[in-house]
């Protein structure tokens, strides 16, 4: 008999506050979602299963032009406030590349 288990459909989000780096392969993007109309970023890691990331101008800009699949990973740098006296958060995106 076939063993059935249910898939959840509910979001995980990486608090880059206690873990300030996610590793992992970029599965999936939602866009338009929330109240602000944010990007949400799927990441399936080694150890943890699928991470979501909110999009921010930092994340979203830097991973535009990264293909699905591809293994990326997202630092935390810090904060900084933007013209309007809002805090910004910065990350930095790396493309995972073949070892040599």
């Amino acid at each position: 008999m076939t063993q059935w288990t249910k898939k959840s459909t509910a979001r995980i989000f990486h608090d880059f506050e206690s873990e300030p780096a996610l590793e992992g392969i970029l599965v999936g993007v939602e866009h338009g979602v929330g109240k602000y109309q944010s990007d949400v970023y799927r990441v399936e890691t080694l150890n943890r299963g699928t991470a979501s990331i909110w999009g921010n101008y930092s994340i979203d800009e830097q991973l535009k032009d990264i293909k699905l699949n591809t293994l990326i990973r997202v630092e935390f740098v810090g904060k900084t406030r933007n013209k309007r006296g809002q805090e910004m958060r910065i990350f930095e995106v790396f493309e995972g590349g073949d070892e040599e």
